[in-house]
């Protein structure tokens, strides 16, 4: 008995298909991500505003040695994480009077 070929449709010749690798910007955009659920699940809801804030204050002190200027995006997006739910309670109790 002899084999038949196999059918010519192409799959067994082709590559596999692979997604391209992501983008330095969706890199990015997932480490951000990232870091911000780590931040919302460890820092207290009163004290992320005061964490950020300082943050902030801190980076702008950024030519010291130990202080930098990474720290002002992290201060914003750490503030942010209060300013969000901040912004949802006070249309939420505007709503309700």
């Amino acid at each position: 008995m002899t084999e038949s070929p196999p059918e010519p449709d192409g799959s067994e010749d082709a590559p596999a298909r692979t997604a391209p690798p992501p983008s330095r910007r969706q890199q990015l955009r997932a480490r951000i991500r990232q870091m911000s659920r780590a931040v919302s699940r460890r820092v207290p809801v009163g004290l992320r505003l005061p964490v950020g804030l300082l943050l902030i204050v801190g980076g702008t002190l950024g030519f010291l040695p130990v202080l930098g200027f990474w720290m002002i995006p992290l201060g914003v997006i750490v503030a942010s994480l209060d300013y969000r739910a901040l912004v949802i309670w006070h249309k939420r109790r505007k709503r309700s009077k």
